[in-house]
């Protein structure tokens, strides 16, 4: 990810919509299928520390990311984390209840290679949680800059997820009821050749709440079923053997 990124996404995590909706989905996962109780908790890939607050709230919460932009953040929300990679994790074998990767995957050339490392040391029916951006036709600006391979489909995720040793108990699209507004935002900006714009800037307060409102009523949905597309894809599985 751009260095520059981690200072916005700090100032934005605590309030944006986009993040804030996207914590309260993990988090409603989390408690869905939490492994036990007071589980420990690995966020791969934490960035600023903005979900790792919300995992506190429910086991030992611990984040990793390669940028030390990363650490200074969390540090100054008084969070713990290290600095290394996710593709070659610090830690034994089985080590941990919950490993989580929000947004994570998508910036890593071998997205095989990760899962694979993050199954190592999840506790076998331990849970992985996961988020990636959906749809190659959504490739923008803001993929660019924040150093993206790809994006995904969710059955390119279900076969990762298999071939890793990880069993889906919830893979759904999200970010769905916004999924028509983003398509018409992100050719907008094509148009415009606005080719260096994160798609996370500030918005306006009464905009804001609104986007939030209507991401929180997808939780509802996720809760009784699947969405069929949706700007980004959720999932929570189980680890195998």
């Amino acid at each position: 990810m751009d260095s520059t990124l981690y200072e916005l996404f700090y100032a934005l995590e605590d309030k944006h919509w986009w993040f804030q909706g996207r914590k309260e989905l993990v988090l409603n996962l989390l408690r869905r299928y939490q492994p036990c109780n007071n589980p420990r908790i690995l966020d791969v890939g934490c960035g600023t520390g903005g979900m790792l607050a919300g995992y506190e709230q429910h086991g030992k919460a611990l984040g990793i990311d390669t940028a030390e932009e990363a650490a200074h953040f969390c540090h100054l929300r008084g969070l713990g984390m290290m600095v290394g990679s996710g593709t070659e994790l610090p830690f034994a074998d089985e080590s941990m209840d919950v490993v989580s990767a929000l947004d994570v995957i998508e910036h890593v050339e071998d997205d095989r290679g990760i899962l694979a490392e993050m199954r190592r040391v999840c506790r076998k029916d331990g849970v992985l949680l996961l988020t990636v951006p959906a749809f190659q036709f959504l490739w923008s600006s803001h993929d660019v800059l924040n150093h993206h391979k790809r994006r995904y489909v969710r059955q390119g995720i279900a076969d990762l997820l298999g071939g890793a040793g990880f069993k889906p108990l919830k893979l759904s699209y999200y970010n769905t009821f916004l999924l028509p507004a983003a398509v018409v935002r992100k050719y907008l900006l094509r148009a415009r050749n606005h080719g260096t714009e994160s798609h996370l800037e500030r918005v306006p307060g009464p905009v804001n709440g609104l986007f939030r409102r209507i991401l929180s009523l997808e939780g509802p949905v996720l809760a009784r079923g699947d969405f069929p597309v949706g700007a980004s894809i959720i999932c929570a599985a189980r680890r195998l053997g």
